[in-house]
């Protein structure tokens, strides 16, 4: 966004990233690591002093908000339907991916 509203010229890719980023052997496509992710979320929130409940999820939706209104006044168009939507059909429980930590961590 940062570098649209400085007038940077912005490529487009015409194909789907989304097909190279989750994928069986990813991790991004992993339920567990995306559960471990939200709680480390949660735990940062919190440390900051970022209410929870309801006040949090209002906080959270007028980020959305706002996000999806930046995108529409600089580039002219937003995401009418959210990402995580869109990508939920790339989950799985369980991928076979291999990284630093075991498995069993996660």
């Amino acid at each position: 966004m940062r570098l649209s509203r400085d007038r940077c010229a912005i490529g487009h890719i015409p194909i789907y990233i989304v097909n190279y980023r989750y994928h069986e052997h990813g991790q991004s496509a992993d339920l567990r690591v995306r559960a471990n992710m939200a709680r480390e979320s949660a735990a940062i929130r919190k440390e900051y002093g970022v209410p929870g409940g309801l006040v949090g999820r209002g906080l959270i939706t007028y980020a959305r908000l706002k996000r999806q209104i930046e995108k529409l006044l600089i580039r002219g168009k937003c995401d009418l339907i959210p990402g995580n939507l869109l990508l939920k059909k790339h989950l799985r429980a369980k991928t076979t991916f291999s990284s630093n930590i075991g498995v069993d961590k996660l």
